[in-house]
């Protein structure tokens, strides 16, 4: 009721109605007389101008009952029960006018409804919500959401949002699970998804918050990730991704997907110690035998990174790429940056990407997730972030870098660059205990495998649960 009040400029009245019993039904064959009886004097301006609206609501009412077709658009009624209208309402009310934001805003809210009912964008249907609009909002030109185009698609905001909503829509486990729903169950199902999404778009607090909605559209967000959508429009989809602590909900949306996975952080040091004196027997090349003599010698998080970039060494690309129109051996340097660079400065980091990604553009590939240090050399890092999709996210250190950076493979549905495969795929089955039937198979990997696994407790224990269920 409050959101409908809201809606037809009639939120004065909130509580004279709530006095007086009336109801949304009542509402519904309220009449001039019967509204002024109630309303006192001083409230005639307000009473008049929530009328105009209401008379516009009743008429929609009136409308479906005649043709039966209870798919019909009933506007006021859609933003009463929209939790983003009340936005769009208190704009108006304050700016009497609506700006893009808020346009786009409302035509999402229709478009989203009429593809979650089926209601096709026929002309007819876009002309009478775009003279709706206008009557809610009477600054609006109809021209803005519809305009009509013989023999061609419609044009203005509703059509276009229509259209980009339905594509997206398709292909959700809301639509394809819709016949085992019961009618009854269907619009409120999709309308709390929908609501939930809409709500994401614009809000970034309070966290808990969220998080909940956030959990809430999980399914919706993994079946539009295997269409193979784009990381920049997953990105520009969710918004709320670039924010700081977008990591979280991508650390949040691993744990549902793989919530019984290991985490390195319980055998990190075990596996450092170990792998450290497998490499001392493994490593030939000159750069990887100098970071290992001055090891010892390095603090905790030094190490951490070295251990890293040691792995790389121990698990060489075996992958060729086409560069220059010939077939060129990928080698360990090229495993490493794809894997993490180091610059400076930040702004030094940022023009290292937009050339790396020009290059990837003019190879019709796209730059991955990729881990980016602060500072001259392995050995003097103060800044750690990792770069996903023109955002930076910052950590405190090497490892929760790391562990991110490979949630987002998973999560964002991308496949491991083609130059560190090896090495993401090992901290996939090593640290993770994740195993795929599609995955990358190499001598180096199963010996590596193999070699630090067999004496690790943690790991054994976890092989036996996994057979066990």
């Amino acid at each position: 009721m409050d959101n409908l009040l809201t809606t037809l400029k009639g939120e004065a009245f909130g509580k004279i109605f709530q006095d007086l019993h009336v109801s949304e039904s009542c509402l519904r064959v309220m009449t001039w007389e019967q509204l002024s009886s109630i309303i006192p004097k001083e409230l005639a301006g307000p009473a008049i101008i929530f009328f105009h609206g209401l008379k516009t609501w009743q008429n929609a009412g009136k409308l479906q009952t005649s043709t039966g077709n209870h798919r019909e658009i009933d506007l006021p009624q859609i933003l009463a029960k929209n939790e983003k209208a009340t936005l769009i309402f208190k704009f108006f009310a304050k700016e009497n006018r609506l700006d893009s934001k808020y346009r786009k805003l409302l035509s999402n809210i229709i478009s989203e409804y009429m593809v979650i009912n089926d209601i096709l964008p026929k002309q007819p249907v876009l002309d009478k919500v775009a003279f709706d609009i206008t009557t809610l909002f009477d600054c609006e030109i109809k021209e803005t959401y519809f305009i009509k185009i013989k023999g061609k698609k419609p044009g203005g905001l509703l059509y276009s949002n229509w259209y980009n909503f339905q594509t997206k829509f398709k292909e959700s486990s809301i639509r394809k699970n819709k016949e085992n729903i019961p009618p009854s169950q269907v619009l409120t199902l999709a309308d709390e998804v929908a609501v939930d999404l809409d709500w994401l778009k614009y809000n970034i607090e309070p966290r808990e918050v969220v998080l909940e909605k956030w959990s809430n559209t999980y399914q919706w967000r993994f079946d539009l990730l295997k269409t193979n959508i784009s990381l920049e429009n997953v990105f520009e989809d969710f918004p709320i991704l670039k924010q700081s602590f977008g990591y979280q909900l991508i650390e949040a949306d691993f744990q549902k997907a793989y919530e019984g996975s290991s985490h390195y952080f319980d055998q990190w040091d075990t596996f450092k110690t170990r792998f450290v004196s497998a490499a001392l027997l493994k490593i030939k090349d000159k750069q990887s035998l100098n970071i290992l003599k001055s090891f010892n010698e390095q603090l905790e998080e030094t190490q951490n990174l070295l251990v890293l970039l040691l792995m790389h060494a121990v698990l060489p690309p075996t992958a060729r790429i086409k560069r220059s129109d010939k077939l060129k051996r990928l080698t360990v340097e090229d495993s490493r940056i794809a894997f993490v660079i180091w610059r400076p400065t930040v702004g030094e980091i940022e023009t290292y990407l937009k050339e790396i990604i020009e290059l990837r553009y003019l190879s019709k590939t796209t730059l991955q997730p990729i881990i980016c240090l602060k500072g001259s050399s392995p050995y003097d890092i103060t800044e750690y972030y990792l770069y996903v999709s023109s955002v930076f996210y910052k950590f405190d250190n090497i490892l929760n870098c790391l562990d991110v950076c490979f949630k987002c493979f998973f999560v964002l549905n991308l496949k491991y660059p083609v130059e560190c495969s090896l090495f993401w795929t090992f901290i996939q089955k090593f640290f993770y205990n994740i195993h795929l039937t599609t995955e990358l198979k190499s001598r180096s990997l199963s010996e590596l495998l193999k070699e630090l696994q067999p004496n690790n407790i943690n790991l054994l224990k976890n092989d036996v649960d996994m057979q066990t269920l």
